[in-house]
């Protein structure tokens, strides 16, 4: 009887590995990835998130298949964990995964472009996918204890920047004026077991447990934009749009003429003509922060989202090349000196 049980056992255990084997092969064809994305990520208490230090991935999907390192100090990307971050960097980026380089290698990122046509200036991309411009500003804080004075550049995703703005309750109007707080994240307690495990990193290279992610935990962890409003709050706080101009008022003030400011597009440039892009270059205007708008106005609809992958959305290695282009005598224009630079971009 004992041996029947084991057996049945045994058998069902085959049956479930098999159909188990089965279902990650039909996923392998039909599931889009990107498939490391939740292996960079760890819980972080002020920034609801951030990379993990001392990675060496692959993402992949139908449309890539690129390697994703950062360092071992700062969980910041690099072409690979071993390259130590420059302490003097001439010019640090920010922004969300369109400067991180979603889906494509590190030497076709735009922040590595730049430093190639900048005479071998230090450009270090601080970019992290997801973030909104309120978690950007507190990485900068943090980093600049690491950095030593350098020009700091953020770039605003029209796409979702102006709802990732409200997220994590970041920026909270109140009685002496708006307020920053750490990150409000329903879903901290669950990436903080998960990515704690030492296992995880395998874990996520299957697709069974991406679907799983994407279907359950997700969904019960997903965070919406937060109430966090009172009727006694001044109204200047509350729309998103507003709480954008708050966040980069309050960097300019805190490092004057090193912030820059550049705008960009999704490929539809559905947010070219919209009241709170408008609202944004009226304010970015009258504050006298350096910034620039790049939307391709010189570009036919199709040229222009001809530099944005078609199902994955994000800038391709033409996408980043185009930007880069468009960047490089920005800087120069902005008396930045950048191209004197000489120094090595990385430290083996």
């Amino acid at each position: 009887m004992g041996k029947a049980c084991l057996k049945k056992c045994l058998l069902s255990l085959l049956s479930l590995l098999i159909c188990l084997a089965v279902a990650e092969l039909i996923l392998r064809m039909t599931f889009k990835g990107p498939l490391t994305t939740d292996s960079l990520v760890v819980n972080d208490p002020e920034l609801a998130f951030t990379l993990r230090k001392g990675v060496d991935c692959w993402g992949i999907s139908r449309e890539f298949c690129v390697r994703y390192a950062t360092d071992r100090e700062l969980g910041l990307r690099t072409p690979t964990p071993e390259c130590n971050l420059p302490a003097a960097p001439d010019l640090v980026v920010y922004g969300d995964s369109f400067v991180f380089g979603h889906g494509v290698n590190y030497g076709q990122v735009f922040t590595t472009l730049l430093a190639e046509e900048l005479g071998g200036c230090t450009v270090v991309n601080a970019g992290i996918f997801n973030y909104g411009p309120d978690q950007s500003y507190l990485l900068a804080q943090r980093l600049r204890s690491r950095f030593d004075d350098p020009t700091e550049l953020l770039v605003i995703y029209s796409g979702n920047d102006f709802d990732d703005i409200n997220r994590f309750g970041i920026v909270r109007p109140g009685e002496q004026g708006p307020r920053f707080h750490a990150a409000t994240d329903p879903g901290s307690k669950t990436r903080r077991v998960l990515t704690g495990l030492p296992f995880y990193r395998v874990l996520c290279r299957f697709r069974l447990w991406h679907l799983f992610r994407l279907s359950v935990l997700q969904r019960r962890g997903r965070t919406e934009n937060l109430d966090i409003t009172s009727p006694d709050e001044s109204p200047e706080g509350q729309p998103v749009d507003k709480r954008l101009a708050i966040v980069l008022q309050a960097w300019s003030e805190q490092i004057g003429d090193d912030f820059l400011v550049a705008v960009v597009h999704d490929r539809t440039r559905s947010m070219v003509s919209s009241p709170e892009m408008a609202y944004l270059r009226q304010r970015l205007s009258a504050s006298g922060i350096r910034w620039r708008e790049f939307a391709g106005p010189d570009l036919s609809d199709d040229a222009f989202a001809q530099l944005y992958f078609h199902e994955d959305g994000h800038w391709n290695p033409s996408g980043h090349q185009w930007i880069a282009s468009q960047m490089l005598p920005w800087l120069r224009s902005n008396e930045l000196n950048l191209e004197k630079c000489k120094k090595p971009h990385f430290q083996q």
